[in-house]
């Protein structure tokens, strides 16, 4: 979580354009949706039933919503921006 809190305080200090928030906001995403695969990977070792395992996974379904939503849109306002995206 250091790395997520640190990447979103980084990107907001300094980001000046919004072709440069691709990299950060694909981070956050593979990084959430990583995390998100340990309960399917680890399935038999999980407690699903603890309080803290559904406020782990609320966390990181926000912040998966966080990083989807900020690629999204650094990648529709750098096309109004005039700017290309080679993928």
């Amino acid at each position: 979580y250091l790395l997520v809190g640190l990447t979103l305080v980084f990107v907001a200090v300094t980001a000046r354009r919004r072709h440069e928030l691709f990299i950060p906001g694909l981070t956050l995403v593979t990084f959430n949706f990583c995390l998100l695969l340990l309960p399917l990977l680890y399935a038999g070792s999980m407690r699903f039933g603890t309080l803290g395992f559904w406020l782990w996974l609320a966390l990181d379904l926000i912040l998966l919503g966080a990083g989807i939503f900020l690629t999204g849109q650094a990648f529709t306002r750098s096309r109004s921006e005039k700017y290309r995206l080679e993928i």
